[in-house]
């Protein structure tokens, strides 16, 4: 960010160390008002910088895809790699569960790939992909017994039967 030309003049050498600092901050905490409070400005001097300075611009732009990084891989490890959880017993440690977000996951995966992983009845370019709305994928995760579970694929067969897909007897 060293960008001034005229080193001898302390205030602008001031406001370019306070941008500094403020860029350096919000890489971090990704927010204009904790930015601003970390460094001791008015935020109305943050916007002032945006108006004003180009090349402040060119850099909050920057900082701005370093923060978001920083959040993108922050998201990745908690999806992926899961947080660690202690497990107490009696007041005692006794072990730890690791917890993992599947809905930062799906996210991420949205992210990624949106024209494969989006939720309406459109792929991104206008056109309805066949089926629509009705093609939602919805899933329940649950634990049943083996008699519900022989229940539901009765059920099934059923109802594949009555559409004509298969017979009990197949």
């Amino acid at each position: 960010m060293l960008r001034s030309k005229t080193k001898n003049d302390p205030q602008i050498a001031e406001k370019e160390e306070r941008q500094s600092l403020f860029l350096t901050h919000y890489r971090e905490f990704g927010t204009i008002r904790q930015s601003c409070e970390k460094i001791g400005i008015h935020r109305n001097t943050y916007h002032k910088w945006i108006r004003e300075d180009p090349q402040f611009v060119v850099d909050f732009e920057l900082a701005k895809e370093d923060s978001n990084d920083s959040l993108l891989k922050e998201a990745h490890r908690r999806a992926i790699r899961g947080t660690s959880e202690p497990i107490y017993y009696k007041g005692k440690k006794v072990g730890s569960r690791q917890w993992h977000s599947d809905s930062l996951l799906m996210f991420l995966m949205k992210a990624n790939d949106p024209g494969k992983y989006r939720e309406n009845g459109n792929d991104g370019k206008g056109s309805p992909r066949p089926g629509g709305d009705r093609m939602k994928m919805h899933i329940k995760q649950e634990v049943v017994s083996d008699e519900k579970m022989g229940n539901i694929l009765c059920d099934l067969e059923e109802a594949l039967a009555d559409a004509g897909v298969g017979s009990k007897a197949d």
